[in-house]
């Protein structure tokens, strides 16, 4: 992975005072558990913050890969954009040529620059 790469994950919530990935894992590590328990590994790996931890990027990876999260309530998967910390409903989104990422039908702009 490169410098570049990790830069961008390594994005912190500014009201939180946290990483993008251990804001994640506090929000949906449950449900990551319970619907991904092969990632449950990579959750503690998270929740444990960066410092001094060799495994933090690549179980970050390995969840942005692998993990969505499914609302039971109303059947939206959402997954979490590394380099925002913004979470994205799947079924409410539609692919943006312009930059090859998800456009928000709320904002009519790309879910990538609407924080």
């Amino acid at each position: 992975m490169t410098d570049f790469m990790k830069s961008v994950i390594h994005v912190v919530d500014s009201h939180r005072g946290v990483y993008s990935a251990q804001y994640f894992a506090e929000r949906f590590g449950y449900e990551i558990r319970n619907q991904c328990p092969d990632l449950a590994q990579d959750i503690d790996e998270l929740l444990a913050g960066p410092e001094g931890n060799s495994q933090y990027f690549e179980s970050w990876i390995r969840v942005l890969d692998e993990g969505s999260v499914t609302d039971l309530g109303t059947g939206d998967r959402w997954i979490i954009h590394e380099s925002e910390g913004i979470y994205l409903a799947l079924d409410t989104l539609e692919w943006c040529e312009g930059c090859d990422w998800f456009r928000g039908p709320e904002c009519g702009e790309c879910a990538r620059w609407a924080a």
